[in-house]
């Protein structure tokens, strides 16, 4: 969130900056119309940079959650297997429905989680490709209204 927060407050900048570039660049005067298009350039290249660093911070973000959720999985599983283990040497019936019912539980739980894992990072992706295009447009906007 605080890298969306970053994008679109450097995106509320677009307009005015665009709106400064179009005025200088109908100046006559070529000298400050050339130092504002540099400025703008050097400001729309902050904000690409600004979107990229964003797009890879929600990346990472979602790669850390898929790590968490593989972690945790692991863990339920190892926890799932002692478990069994130990009504196995109480009861042998029991224990071998336990065993059962565990491991089915356990696999369910994996695939839930590999999928949650799945989805958080192509979320994360998405969010990156969505935040790169969004900065992208933004340059090419930028670049368009400061030419002559």
């Amino acid at each position: 969130m605080k890298a969306l927060s970053r994008i679109t407050r450097s995106l509320t900048l677009v307009p005015p900056l665009l709106a400064a570039g179009i005025a200088l660049a109908a100046c006559d005067e070529k000298g400050p119309a050339e130092k504002a298009g540099q400025k703008i350039d050097q400001k729309v290249e902050q904000m690409k940079q600004d979107a990229e660093r964003a797009a890879q911070e929600a990346k990472d973000k979602a790669n850390q959650a898929a790590e968490t959720v593989r972690t945790a999985t692991q863990r339920a599983l190892e926890e799932a297997e002692r478990k069994t283990d130990e009504a196995a040497a109480g009861v042998r019936d029991l224990a071998s429905q336990a065993q059962q019912r565990a491991a089915e539980v356990a696999r369910q739980a994996q695939q839930g989680a590999e999928q949650l894992g799945k989805d958080a990072v192509k979320a994360g992706e998405e969010a990156a490709g969505d935040a790169q295009s969004a900065g992208e447009r933004a340059v090419e906007g930028a670049k368009e209204a400061v030419k002559p």
